[in-house]
């Protein structure tokens, strides 16, 4: 029984498991901001608060820092796009006025439709009509 051991590469290759169609498509969509809360904040607030966030939107909510706010997030990727970020900018305690638009994440312009909304079509880098 001469068995070869596995080289050290192949043990360590992680093993990849297929998530479930919901969670694929819950990445697929954009994070919403969906709360926001005056810093400082106590432990026990704070998971009262993702409890209830849970309990309406699901699992996968997270919280990011922005200045003196905590905003909780929707699962998903996070957008640039300049609706989003107007959006965001009301959570943050930002002005909307002043939220500059990204170029758009598949081509880099940023009068493509897709960097200002992001639900639109991609021009592929020509000019948006």
């Amino acid at each position: 029984m001469n068995e070869r051991p596995q080289s050290a590469s192949a043990a360590a290759e992680p093993l990849l498991l297929a998530a479930p169609e919901s969670v694929v498509l819950e990445m697929n969509k954009p994070a919403r901001p969906v709360f926001a809360v005056q810093r400082p904040l106590s432990l026990t607030r704070s998971i009262e608060i993702a409890d209830a966030l849970t309990s309406l939107h699901g699992t996968g909510i997270t919280v990011e820092e922005m200045g003196n706010r905590f905003v909780f997030f929707t699962p998903g990727r996070r957008c640039s796009c300049l609706h989003c970020c107007r959006y965001l900018a009301f959570f943050a305690d930002r002005s909307p006025e002043h939220v500059m638009a990204m170029p758009c994440t598949e081509c880099g312009n940023d009068r493509c439709p897709r960097a200002i909304r992001h639900t639109q079509n991609c021009t592929g880098g020509a000019k948006a009509l």
